[in-house]
């Protein structure tokens, strides 16, 4: 249940139950009502909350299709889940605990590329290979936690950061010289 339909106390959100906009036409309520029904008509669906869920589909359209019913729902339910999103609003902010994940992640995948590469190169290849399936393993585990394209992300600006500051390292050696 959102925060808005809690601070409602009984009634539900029938746009969220629909999955349409506030502002949908009738078209789309009609449109939406016709896709929820055919997955969760108790004909056809055998799950024991189908029955549950359909009559639920059937209010939400039953009142949004009719212009009067659905103009004193707004009336009813818009000030209070307006108050109830903005007393719910949460930092964007993420994290520390986040941020370290995906720190860790990009450290674990760069030194994935790094291992790997020198496994392929020729070097120290005994010790690559215990190493890569530890790695691999610590890769996929944050993988299923924070999800795939932000390993891949954070992987890549790991790997950047390091390629810098490898490159870095040469021009100064050379400097040196």
């Amino acid at each position: 249940m959102n925060p808005a339909s809690a601070a409602v106390g009984i009634m539900t959100d029938y746009y969220a139950i629909l999955g349409v906009p506030q502002h949908a036409k009738e078209e789309q309520i009609k449109a939406a009502f016709r896709k929820k029904a055919k997955i969760w008509h108790p004909d056809v669906c055998s799950k024991p909350e189908a029955h549950e869920r359909f009559m639920a589909i059937s209010k939400a359209y039953e009142t949004l299709i009719d212009p009067a019913r659905r103009a004193r729902y707004d009336k009813a339910v818009l000030p209070a889940r307006a108050s109830a999103m903005k007393a719910a609003r949460v930092s964007v902010r993420p994290s520390p605990s986040l941020l370290t994940e995906k720190f860790a992640a990009g450290v674990i995948g760069m030194l994935f590329i790094v291992v790997l590469s020198l496994a392929i190169l020729g070097f120290a290849v005994p010790v690559a290979v215990p190493v890569l399936i530890l790695l691999s393993r610590l890769l996929l585990r944050m993988t299923k936690t924070i999800g795939l394209s932000v390993v891949v992300t954070y992987t890549v600006l790991a790997s950047t950061l390091l390629l810098s500051l490898l490159l870095l390292g040469l021009g100064i050696a050379y400097l040196s010289l």
